[in-house]
This record gives C-alpha cells, sequence and structure tokens, in this order.
C-alpha cells in the first residue's frame, strides 16, 4: 500500500511538471502564431492536458472499467471547475478569474453545458443503436464537440480582427516552443496508463469502490496539468489562457468519452452505471453557476475571499459528498 502511494505521488509530480512546461510554451505559441490566449487554452493546451484522461480511458476500457472511465471523465469537470475556483480563491487575481473579464468564455461554457446533456441522455436511454464501431450517442457527441469548436474559432477570429493592431511586432520563435510542447505532452501521455494502473490497484484496497475512485482520486490526479496550468497562467498573468484550458478541458473530455466507444465491443453508453448521471447534473449546475460568475459581478466584494469562486467551490464539494453515498 506505501509503495502504491510513493508510485502515485512520483507518477504525479512528473505530470506537474510538464504542465508547467506545457502552459508557458503555449503562453508563447498564443504570441507566435497570433491565435490568441482564449483558443490556444481551449484547443491546445486543452487537449494536451487532457492527455491523462484519453489515456487512462483507453487502458480502463481495455480492462472493462467502464464506470472507472465514465467516473473519470464527468467527474474531471468538477475537478476542472474546482481548480479554477480554487486559483481564484488563492491568488486574489485584479477582478477575479470568475468575473466579467473572463465573460467571453460564457459561450464555450454554455457548449459545455451542451455536450454534457447529450452525455446525460445518452447513460440514460441505453441506446444499442450502432454506426459501425461507435453508437449513436457517441456519435453525436463528437458532432457538437466540433460544431462548438468551430462557433468559437469563428467568435475568436472576429475578435482578434478588431484588436489586430494591438498586437506585438516582436514574436517569440514558433518551432522550439512548438517542440517544447510537444515533448511535454508526450511525457503526460506516456505516464497516464501506468497513473492508471495504479489508481485501479488503490481502488481495491481502499474499498472505495471503482465508481467513487474515478470519480474523484483519478479524475484529481488526472487533473493535475490543468492544476499546474491554470496556476501557472495566472502567474504570467494569462487568465485567458486557465480559463480557455479548463473549459476546453471539460468539452474534450467529452470528445473522449464519445471517441473511446470505439474500443468497446457494443455501445459504451449502455454499459455505464446510471450513478454517473449524477455526476453529470451536478457537473451542470456548478457549470451554470460559474456562467453566472462569468456574466455578473457586483461591485461590492468581499475583503477576503471571492463570494463566486466560494459558491463555486462549495457547489464541486457538496457535489462529491452527494456522488459517495450515491455510489456506496
Amino acid at each position: 500500500m506505501l509503495w502504491l502511494m510513493t508510485e502515485f505521488v512520483l507518477l504525479a509530480a512528473v505530470v506537474v511538471a510538464a504542465g508547467v512546461l506545457m502552459t508557458n510554451t503555449a503562453d508563447r505559441i498564443a504570441d507566435a502564431t497570433g491565435l490568441g490566449k482564449k483558443l490556444v487554452g481551449i484547443v491546445l493546451l486543452a487537449g494536451a492536458t487532457s492527455l491523462p484522461e484519453l489515456a487512462v480511458g483507453i487502458t480502463s476500457v481495455r480492462m472493462g472499467a467502464a464506470d472507472l472511465t465514465a467516473g473519470n471523465l464527468l467527474g474531471a469537470t468538477l475537478c476542472n471547475l474546482l481548480v479554477l475556483a480554487g486559483v481564484d480563491l488563492v491568488t486574489r487575481t485584479p477582478g477575479g478569474i470568475l468575473s466579467r473579464q473572463a465573460a467571453a468564455h460564457a459561450l464555450s461554457a454554455t457548449g459545455v453545458i451542451i455536450l454534457k446533456c447529450v452525455a446525460v441522455i445518452g447513460i440514460l436511454i441505453n441506446s444499442t443503436v450502432m454506426f459501425g464501431p461507435m453508437g449513436l450517442t457517441s456519435i453525436v457527441l463528437i458532432g457538437v464537440y466540433f460544431a462548438l469548436l468551430r462557433l468559437v474559432y469563428f467568435d475568436e477570429l472576429a475578435t482578434r480582427q478588431i484588436l489586430a493592431e494591438n498586437e506585438p511586432q516582436k514574436r517569440p520563435p514558433l518551432g522550439r516552443n512548438a517542440a517544447g510542447f510537444l515533448a511535454a505532452a508526450a511525457v503526460i501521455f506516456l505516464t497516464a496508463p501506468e497513473l492508471a494502473r495504479v489508481a485501479d490497484k488503490l481502488s481495491d484496497l481502499t474499498g472505495l469502490g471503482r465508481t467513487f475512485m474515478g470519480t474523484v482520486f483519478v479524475a484529481a490526479v488526472t487533473t493535475l496539468p490543468e492544476v499546474t496550468a491554470a496556476y501557472t497562467a495566472v502567474r504570467l498573468k494569462a487568465v485567458e489562457l486557465a480559463i480557455g484550458n479548463a473549459f476546453g478541458s471539460i468539452a474534450f473530455n467529452m470528445l473522449i468519452l464519445g471517441v473511446l466507444d470505439a474500443f468497446t465491443s457494443g455501445p459504451m453508453m449502455a454499459e455505464i452505471s446510471d450513478v454517473h448521471v449524477v455526476t453529470a447534473v451536478c457537473g451542470m449546475i456548478v457549470l451554470c453557476a460559474t456562467v453566472l460568475s462569468l456574466l455578473y459581478r457586483a461591485e461590492r466584494r468581499w475583503p477576503i475571499l471571492e463570494p463566486d469562486a466560494l459558491l463555486v467551490a462549495l457547489l464541486i464539494l457538496g457535489s462529491f459528498g452527494l456522488v459517495y453515498m450515491q455510489s456506496r
């Protein structure tokens, strides 16, 4: 047990170190390409920091642990939002991360809510309709994801055209930063399967059960790149990168949930326990609260804590407690 915990911590440390490198290089890539920090955060950084979820998902599906897979991907939503709220509370970012300054991300957040609604419907209806190697719900999830990506891209493109005159003339080198980004992403992708193996053993030894383990324990650790990315981005004063990464990672996790269907013999959604509907609905409630925080900011602020971030954090902790009670 002690050795497993030690191995778990060491693997997590590797993921964190790679996450720091990825965030720094992603920030420079955003400047080098002129794509903007929001788009790079939603697509590039989110995709890379979600590699643990992809690797863990493939490993879990091949082990026949559909509940661990669903718990990891759906639970990562709560972990990603907890990261945003936590960084907002700890760093006391001027204006707050969850504020009107970040209201442009409400579009992607709303799209994520739609993705989670599709996942909930797929779990509840237990559809066995297949199109090739994938179920109907998985195909819809993938289609909605790319439709959302297209919408965000054109929205950001319009914004970048308006702000084009304010772009810095001197841009950092793209090649070196892209190489560093890919190297860090490769480290995370190779480390994640071993992380899944250790987490699966710990789930048996702790007696918490695979459902709760996937929702909290594995989801928390595979969200470490997002934790590192958010904190590093705030230190770099790239708040858009942090928020884009959080919402982009949640959306990418829903894409992974659909893609993993191709690695199973039947429709994966039909094999997922209904207990994960609770996790998904809790995630949607917290997402709605986050969108409200992005769109509304009271003039009066608390001297010590950000009330919006505190509300989001409390909702997430309550969600974890509810999921645990449901899985017992």
